[in-house]
């Protein structure tokens, strides 16, 4: 809703600018021949090469457990592998350009990932089988997950639109995903007598799914062309068992079990491909991509809307502590996260000389980017002796509802567009919340009862830079791909003891949440009109 609202106001704004400039300022039109372009012709082999950047959001899930008590050992929340990282490949393919408006064509492509993630969480004993139910001492479990590349073979249907192409492309993919699991040290229950056990699995597989998405292509120079892409690609889930070394465990025997989610990927890229031969016959005299670029002028009023994918990567810790010892119960929360982006802008530019403009800009774009953990904590055993509560469970979450900046930017014209830096004061709304739900022995005279809960919603200022290529469409319309990363600091919460029935403290005990910067990265398309 809040989101809802501050679209409002800018669509208004937009519509206001938009009746005042129609009222005042003569609208100049670039004179086109066709409304796309003859000149080069789309059929043919290609290849080319590709950079981005991808992320996903599985979860993992851990149990230990022996034949009379199947989760004897288990982790009370899932693990969060969620992880996002770099992507760089290459692609070949063959489009027809069946008629002056229509390209079909398959593409093939492989892509080296950067994306992993790994989760670790204290193990938790429950009752009956543990009485007090414990946190057991280093007893941890673990979940990494990587996926080292991505293929696909897709179909590619696209309309000629300006100087480029803008298609929607699907079919078959690969993923080549390498899982590890763990868990340190079992209990009494599975170690034969408090004897450590060790209960790790691993794999290596290729797993089949499919990918979907759509780009923009744009011809540049003779057979060279640039893209901006979106691709998703789906693929299902694992589960891995293992056993304790027998030489390490007495009985009874136990299992381990490591459940990973489905693995849905989302990336963004730009790619540069060449074309390889012109096509006896093809038209070369008709509007090029150059001519395009020459005929219009970038100076001027302008606005649009943006669409994108945006994600952070921080670690945020909460620490429940008394005055005798400052940090009893303790847990680190994976709040990395990714979302959509969805929002506009608004800018002016001057066109200082034929190659270089110069201008500013402002936007604002709502995002889906948030994220929680819930952590089973740590105690200090100085202080525990391994006891704690059952359910002491610490909760964070974060949530970025909306990102604004106003920036400066200087470009240069290449091609039938405009290369471009910019930068400036950035602004983000966030909503940050912390919880521990049950406290322990010490901090109540009795086990349980006390929670700490905090939360805060900041607008916070910062900075944020980036870059991008913005190409003419027809008449006063642009497209743009952006990258843009933000910056902003983090934020504190404190919380004490809300009073219930249940909670009757005996020390001074308070709860801080702790968020470190945050910085966010996101890639996003953008269409333009300039009035």
């Amino acid at each position: 809703m809040r989101f809802f609202r501050v679209w409002l106001v800018l669509a208004t704004i937009v519509g206001l600018v938009d009746s005042g400039a129609a009222a005042d300022m003569p609208v100049k039109a670039v004179p086109m021949k066709a409304p796309f372009a003859p000149s080069f012709s789309w059929t043919g082999f290609y290849v080319g090469v590709h950079a981005g950047w991808g992320g996903d959001n599985p979860t993992g899930a851990t149990s230990v457990g022996m034949a009379t008590f199947p989760t004897t050992l288990t982790s009370q929340h899932d693990l969060d592998l969620g992880a996002h990282g770099p992507l760089f490949g290459g692609h070949a393919g063959y489009n027809w350009q069946i008629n002056p408006r229509l390209v079909v064509g398959i593409e093939g492509d492989i892509t080296g990932t950067g994306i992993k993630a790994s989760g670790a969480q204290s193990a938790f004993c429950p009752t009956p089988f543990c009485t007090p139910a414990t946190v057991v001492p280093g007893a941890l479990f673990t979940m990494s997950q990587e996926v080292n590349w991505l293929a696909s073979i897709r179909g590619r249907l696209g309309t000629i639109w300006g100087p480029g192409l803008i298609y929607v492309t699907g079919g078959a993919a690969w993923a080549n995903v390498e899982t590890k699991a763990n868990i340190g040290d079992a209990f009494f229950g599975c170690g034969g007598g408090g004897i450590a056990c060790t209960y790790s699995a691993a794999s290596n597989v290729t797993k089949t799914g499919w990918a979907a998405g759509a780009g923009y292509e744009t011809a540049l120079a003779g057979n060279w062309t640039v893209r901006a892409e979106y691709l998703y690609y789906s693929f299902g889930g694992q589960t891995l068992t293992a056993g304790a070394p027998a030489a390490n465990c007495g009985a009874p025997p136990c299992i381990a079990t490591f459940t990973s989610s489905d693995l849905n990927i989302h990336t963004v890229r730009a790619g540069l491909t060449y074309k390889l031969g012109q096509p006896a016959g093809a038209p070369m005299a008709a509007l090029t991509p150059r001519a395009i670029a020459a005929a219009h002028s970038w100076s001027g009023l302008y606005a649009g809307i943006d669409a994108g994918w945006g994600w952070n990567d921080l670690t945020a810790t909460s620490v429940n502590s008394v005055a005798t010892a400052p940090a009893v119960l303790s847990a680190q929360h994976d709040l990395g996260a990714s979302g959509p982006l969805f929002g506009g802008h608004i800018g002016y530019n001057w066109q200082i000389d034929p190659k270089f403009v110069i201008g500013v800009e402002g936007d604002i774009v709502g995002t889906g980017i948030k994220a929680s953990s819930a952590q089973t904590p740590s105690c200090d055993l100085a202080f525990c002796q391994v006891s704690t509560a059952r359910g002491a469970v610490m909760t964070m979450s974060q949530e970025v509802n909306w990102l604004a900046s106003v920036r400066g930017r200087v470009g240069a014209v290449w091609g039938p567009g405009m290369i471009y830096a910019t930068g400036g004061a950035a602004w983000a709304n966030v909503d940050y919340k912390g919880d521990t739900g049950d406290a322990f022995f010490g901090c109540t005279t009795s086990v349980g009862g006390c929670e700490y809960p905090a939360a805060s919603n900041a607008t916070k200022t910062g900075w944020v830079a980036g870059g991008g290529y913005e190409a003419t469409l027809i008449g006063n319309w642009t497209v743009r791909a952006e990258y843009l990363y933000y910056s902003f600091g983090g934020e504190t919460l404190v919380a004490a003891p809300t009073p219930t029935a249940g909670c009757t403290a005996f020390a001074p005990c308070t709860t801080n949440y702790t968020f470190p910067d945050l910085k966010i990265h996101t890639a996003r398309a953008g269409v333009s009109y300039k009035f």
